[in-house]
């Protein structure tokens, strides 16, 4: 499923259902990145891509909670790119919704404390701390940036 939701030139609806499905399994499974590793990068360019994007008939709102389950199969040693493609979104041309939405999606918090120090919140939490103080203690984020800071 994962492989038919990110294949190139896929047809939206195929890609609906395809992130339907993995989303409905993912939520019913105990498998973390130990037992199944996925890329995360074809993800990460099929939801940038429908949420801000030229891939119109992909609705980002479909695929999104398929997205953000799929990264428990991602590694921790990941990380490291994940932030750093995100990072990116930091720049004035993009929008800070973008950047946050992004790092929610795709930053996994769920590592070891040793995970953690190498490949986790160490890399990202004091710039996401500092982001969530400039935009009035993150109101404008919603409330799933407080859920990152709680894990």
């Amino acid at each position: 499923l994962y492989l038919i939701m990110v294949r190139k030139d896929q047809w939206h609806d195929v890609i609906h259902y395809a992130a339907k499905a993995l989303e409905k399994l993912i939520n019913k499974c105990y498998f973390t990145h130990d037992d199944l590793n996925l890329e995360w990068e074809p993800v990460y360019d099929l939801y940038y891509g429908a949420a801000y994007g030229k891939l119109e008939d992909v609705d980002s709102g479909r695929i999104r909670t398929a997205c953000f389950r799929l990264k428990r199969f991602y590694k921790p040693s990941e990380s490291p790119n994940i932030w750093k493609k995100v990072q990116v979104l930091l720049a004035p041309r993009y929008s800070a919704k973008e950047f946050c939405e992004m790092a929610l999606l795709f930053l996994n918090i769920r590592m070891s404390t040793e995970d953690h120090k190498k490949y986790g919140a160490a890399l990202w939490f004091e710039t996401m701390w500092k982001m969530y103080e400039v935009v009035e203690m993150g109101r404008k984020w919603g409330d799933d940036l407080p859920n990152l800071f709680a894990t």
